[in-house]
């Protein structure tokens, strides 16, 4: 569904400004996995969370809008999901 998103574990020594995911608004814990867009680089979320709103046909970065390179658009119909 994405290529390029790439999956860390949270370490708040790396990531200084923001302490909370802004898709479900819960803190990050340490070990957790987040993904952080291209767009900026402090535009970071759960990865799960950001997983959720590409299902969910988001495209583009939950705080700034800019479009998240990488990703495929899927369709569910009956017989399961399509790619576009």
């Amino acid at each position: 569904m994405h290529d390029g998103l790439d999956k860390v574990p949270y370490n708040k020594d790396n990531y200084d400004e923001e302490r909370e995911c802004a898709i479900c608004m819960l803190e990050f814990k340490k070990e957790e996995m987040v993904t952080q867009l291209k767009c900026n680089s402090k535009h970071y979320f759960h990865s799960k969370c950001l997983e959720t709103w590409i299902k969910h046909g988001n495209k583009t970065c939950v705080i700034c809008r800019t479009e998240i390179a990488g990703i495929k658009t899927v369709y569910q119909n009956e017989s399961g999901y399509t790619e576009l």
